[in-house]
């Protein structure tokens, strides 16, 4: 798990919380508000509200209350700076500014709209990681040292986690297997990752 990961919570019956003092109650309070956002994305929101802020300070604008000409200074200062989250900066603007007390206009709400438009225009769609290359995996070397110095992987236990090569159960069985070659790249033939693969039946 995670740093600062949240503890699962025990699956009980639904009941009113003890309410009975002022105590109780804001600590309940307390609870559900520090529970809106996970501490990482706290960390992240707080650097999002400097950049908003230095970026509102460079045009000369104070940050609240929202409006039609701040919302399109810094939607066009993060899309001059090429900001792939730009949209997620913007939306933070807006919350930020609903929950300090200040509502956002029809124009500013479409000011938000069109500016988000406008950040996300031309940066094409978001990049995805490729799928991992199976056919290549017969050509990797037979080593069992790691890739990396004080590393945990080498390429034949690559080969053993996708479930291509049945883990050997001692080290006499993969001096073994190394020297007939029973892996990719030594003889073996690769095959697609079974996820039976090295479990007794």
């Amino acid at each position: 798990m995670r740093a600062n990961a949240p503890e699962r919570r025990p699956r009980l019956i639904g009941r009113v919380p003890l309410l009975e003092t002022a105590e109780q109650r804001d600590e309940v309070v307390t609870d559900a508000l520090a529970s809106i956002y996970a501490p990482t994305t706290l960390a992240s929101n707080d650097a999002r509200w400097r950049t908003i802020s230095r970026i509102l300070a460079k045009f000369g604008l104070e940050v609240f209350p929202p409006s039609v000409e701040k919302v399109v200074a810094l939607g066009a200062a993060l899309r001059a700076g090429s900001f792939r989250s730009a949209p997620g900066y913007l939306s933070l603007y807006r919350v930020t500014s609903v929950r300090q007390g200040f509502g956002l206009d029809g124009s500013t709400e479409q000011a938000l709209r069109d500016m988000k438009r406008a950040c996300s225009r031309g940066l094409g769609a978001p990049i995805r990681a490729r799928a991992l290359p199976l056919d290549l995996l017969s050509g990797l070397p037979g080593d069992v040292e790691p890739w990396a110095v004080g590393g945990a992987i080498s390429p034949r236990n690559f080969l053993v986690v996708w479930g291509i090569l049945d883990a050997p159960r001692n080290r006499s069985q993969q001096r073994q297997s190394i020297t007939d070659g029973a892996y990719a790249g030594r003889g073996g033939k690769a095959t697609s990752p079974s996820p039976h693969a090295g479990v007794e039946k």
